[in-house]
């Protein structure tokens, strides 16, 4: 089942840090999550979803990942989220329009919830720099028991 990234994890340069490897373009489609919207979390550079009737999130579907690279993600993501099979409306490919089942990362923050939307231009723009020091930084944790909060990094 392909998963679903509407979050830092669109960002390939991300992506790559975290999975370890190159991003294959054949593994990457755009989609859409109907019913929700992406804000950022307090003090955090990057977003969650909050459900939301009217909104919908773009993202892509990469369908490319093995069992330790998913592990590699699971930890970059963190213990407070989890996995839900959401339905995605593909909006490239062959598949266009369709709708397709994929792992969405899904957390419940409550009061650590913004009102502000998350946006991926303005997120590259203004954090992606230091965001990805961080983010090799976090990934050499992996598999390690003394891991440090992402907000001590």
């Amino acid at each position: 089942m392909p998963y679903f990234f509407y979050g830092t994890l669109m960002d390939k340069d991300v992506l790559e840090i975290v999975a370890g490897k190159k991003v294959l373009e054949k593994f990457i489609s755009e989609g859409c999550l109907l019913g929700h919207e992406r804000v950022y979390l307090k003090n955090l550079s990057y977003p969650a979803l909050i459900t939301a009737s009217q909104s919908s999130v773009r993202g892509v579907l990469y369908d490319g990942l093995d069992e330790y690279e998913v592990a590699k993600i699971m930890h970059f993501e963190g213990n407070q989220m989890i996995l839900k099979s959401l339905p995605i409306v593909v909006q490239t490919g062959e598949s266009t329009g369709q709708s397709q089942l994929a792992e969405v990362f899904y957390g419940e923050f409550g009061k650590e919830l913004t009102d502000h939307i998350w946006s991926l231009e303005k997120w590259m723009k203004d954090e992606k720099a230091e965001y990805l020091r961080l983010a090799r930084v976090w990934m050499q944790y992996f598999g390690k028991s003394n891991q440090p909060n992402w907000e001590d990094l």
